[in-house]
C-alpha cells in the first residue's frame, strides 16, 4: 500500500509544477493543474488521518497543497482547508511543547521536527495577517526555548553539545548536527 505521505505528494509536486511552468508552458502547466485537482480530490476523500502519527509528517504536506491551491486559484475554500489542517498541527506542537514529548513523535522520521515547523513558519510569512500567526509564532518560538537552545547553550554554535546529547539519548537522533548548528545560529544572531 502506498502511505498518506506519498499521495499527497502528488497534487503537492503537480502545483508546484503549474506554479513553475504556467508561464512557461501553458499546455503542460494545465495538465498538470488538471491532475493535480484529480488527485488531491482522491486523497481528501479517502484518507482519514490518525492524528497521533501523521499531525507533523502528512498534514504538513496537506497544508502546503492547499496553499498552492488558493494561490492558483484564489478560492477561500483552500486557505480554509490549509487554516483546518495547520491548527491540527499547531495544537499538536503546543501539547509537545507543554509537555516535552518531543522524541516519541513516530521516530522513524526524518523530517523531525522541521516539517512541523516549517510549514507553519511558511504559512506566517505568506500570509502574515492571518489569525493563526500569532499561534504559529508562539508554537515556534516554544520549540526552540524548549528544544534547540538548552541543546546549544554553552557551545560553539551548539555542535558539540548537541552530539553529546545525542549520544546520551537525550535529544533525537534525528535533530541532525548541521540543523541545530543553523539553530544556533539564528538564536545567536
Amino acid at each position: 500500500a502506498i502511505g498518506p505521505g506519498y499521495c499527497i505528494r502528488t497534487p503537492l509536486a503537480l502545483t508546484e509544477y503549474y506554479l513553475y511552468a504556467k508561464d512557461r508552458n501553458k499546455t503542460k502547466a494545465e495538465e498538470a493543474l488538471r491532475k493535480a485537482f484529480l488527485s488531491r480530490d482522491a486523497f481528501m476523500k479517502n484518507f482519514r488521518f490518525n492524528e497521533k502519527s501523521a499531525w507533523f509528517l502528512h498534514m504538513p504536506l496537506v497544508v502546503q497543497t492547499e496553499c498552492n491551491f488558493y494561490k492558483i486559484t484564489g478560492k477561500k475554500e483552500y486557505l480554509d482547508s490549509a487554516r483546518k489542517y495547520l491548527k491540527i498541527i499547531l495544537d499538536n506542537i503546543e501539547r509537545c511543547n507543554r509537555t516535552g514529548d518531543w522524541k516519541n513523535v513516530e521516530l522513524d522520521s526524518h523530517y523531525y521536527p522541521y516539517a512541523a515547523l516549517g510549514v507553519p513558519m511558511r504559512f506566517a510569512l505568506a500570509y502574515p495577517d492571518d489569525p493563526l500567526v500569532p499561534e504559529i509564532k508562539k508554537a515556534v518560538r516554544g520549540y526552540i526555548d524548549l528544544e534547540i537552545l538548552p541543546s546549544v547553550k554553552g557551545t560553539t554554535f551548539g555542535i558539540l553539545d548537541a552530539r553529546k546529547k545525542m549520544e546520551q539519548g537525550r535529544t533525537t537522533n534525528h535533530t541532525s548536527i548541521w540543523q541545530l548548528g543553523a539553530a544556533s545560529t539564528m538564536a545567536v544572531a
